[in-house]
């Protein structure tokens, strides 16, 4: 299909990618395909903030940023959870811990790592489905699009 919001490895390149993006790495990305849409992007084996560089340049931002908005929000909402808020007593307690490695630091410290991992991991996996989020937004444009150039097309031969 021809999608309105897919690119080459020659678009790509326009684009000016970073230093670890030179082109032998973007063919070697792009298999032998002559161009990628949005969920081909999402699938890359790069880092995330990687695939999102690319995805907000493949769209308009009023195609994405419903997804950035809903990350956002539940960013908020699982910040608000996190040990560490501002004022909080685990923020307070980390702050005053002793540098001495003692069982009792350890034992006062160890909540607090636990929850920097947790939040941590779940970060990682918020970006992986932001990631997502906008390649399906993008995917669902495009389709909008191809469908309304078609339909164009077929009501001009009709008249």
């Amino acid at each position: 299909m021809d999608f309105a919001y897919t690119v080459t490895v020659d678009g790509v390149m326009k684009l000016r990618p970073c230093r670890a993006y030179p082109r032998t790495r973007v063919e070697s990305l792009w298999a032998g395909r002559d161009r990628i849409g949005a969920t081909g992007i999402a699938a890359l084996e790069i880092p995330a903030a990687d695939r999102l560089w690319l995805l907000f340049r493949l769209a308009p931002r009023d195609v994405w940023m419903p997804a950035i908005w809903y990350a956002v929000e539940r960013s908020i909402q699982e910040s608000s959870r996190a040990p560490w808020v501002a004022g909080s007593e685990w923020a307070d307690r980390l702050v005053l811990l002793e540098p001495v490695a003692s069982l009792e630091t350890c034992r006062a410290v160890l909540p607090i790592l636990r929850a920097a991992a947790n939040a941590a991991a779940y970060a990682a996996y918020a970006l992986e489905i932001t990631v997502a989020h906008v390649a399906r937004l993008i995917e669902d444009a495009s389709c909008e699009l191809e469908y309304q150039r078609r339909h164009a097309a077929a009501t001009k031969r009709e008249e």
